[in-house]
């Protein structure tokens, strides 16, 4: 089962670069982008409803914008109750909410 990597246009080239460094290091990945425009909350549920019963690990990749995005919560609380594993990347230079870290973690 490959890691699912979910990304918005804004964090391309970071999702990218992650992709092919867990590629050189053999682990399978689905690279798949996740922005609203043009699609329905529905197909959205949807697709990433079923790339996470596909996949082992979701990691999302964010900037410091989308810390604070209702998607990104709700994406962290899909993949929690399907039991993955759940990494954040974060590329920018701010600390991410700690409503997205782990309870008690410093």
């Amino acid at each position: 089962m490959p890691v699912f990597i979910s990304y918005r246009r804004d964090e391309r080239l970071d999702a990218f670069i992650l992709n092919e460094r867990l590629l050189l290091e053999g682990i399978p990945t689905q690279l798949v982008p996740f922005d609203d425009e043009g699609q329905t909350l529905d197909d959205l549920h949807g697709c990433f409803c079923q790339h996470m019963a596909d996949a082992t690990h979701w990691i999302g990749v964010l900037y410091e914008a989308h810390g604070e995005d209702w998607w990104t919560a709700w994406l962290l609380g899909a993949a929690a109750m399907a039991h993955r594993r759940v990494t954040f990347y974060h590329a920018g230079s701010t600390d991410l909410p700690q409503r997205l870290g782990k309870p008690g973690a410093a």
